[in-house]
């Protein structure tokens, strides 16, 4: 249902929403800093539980270093700092992906008295609300169905189907295709 929402311009329709709503704005900026102190703060966990509680000051930070190794300086910043969906600390121009935004909701703040215009909504989940809101009135379960809750539900028996390639991945697909195409025919020409 989200990826429908998407392919019928949910995105762009969500980015006209939080311009003209300062809580969505608020919304995005305290979500995007909670991924990334949440982020922080199980890498330093990770560290912790690695060099016990008597490592000395310079075994702390392995799993930070091992970042900076793997995507440098800039990379491991932005990684660390980033928000929703890889989003920039403190983004409110482009809700990238409504998947995101309505996982969040569902993991920190879906109620079941969610049906009515209650204003006790947390601030911080008040953009995945708003994706949830525009999937119910489209007359989705966002609680989900049999077959979308096996793909999450790690006691579910049934076999679930992998998700169809979207948007990027799908380009890329296609692009990977059409090279492939043309270097078998470069190949026979040669």
């Amino acid at each position: 249902a989200v990826d429908e929402l998407e392919d019928e311009g949910g995105i762009g329709a969500m980015n006209d929403l939080v311009k003209g709503s300062e809580e969505l704005q608020r919304s995005m900026v305290l979500t995007h800093e909670l991924h990334a102190r949440v982020r922080r703060d199980m890498l330093e966990d990770v560290d912790a539980k690695m060099n016990g509680d008597d490592a000395d000051e310079q075994a702390i930070g392995a799993m930070n270093d091992i970042l900076r190794q793997k995507l440098g300086e800039r990379g491991a910043e932005a990684f660390l700092s980033s928000g929703v969906a890889g989003s920039s600390a403190g983004s409110t121009d482009d809700v990238k992906c409504l998947h995101a935004w309505l996982g969040d909701y569902l993991f920190r703040g879906a109620t079941e008295d969610d049906e009515s215009d209650n204003d006790d909504v947390p601030t911080s989940i008040a953009m995945g609300r708003a994706v949830a809101q525009t999937l119910k009135e489209r007359g989705v379960d966002i609680s989900g169905t049999e077959s979308c809750r096996s793909l999450c539900d790690p006691s579910s028996n049934a076999a679930p189907l992998p998700p169809r390639p979207r948007n990027k991945q799908r380009l890329k697909t296609g692009k990977e295709i059409e090279r492939r195409k043309r270097r078998r025919k470069e190949d026979e020409a040669e």
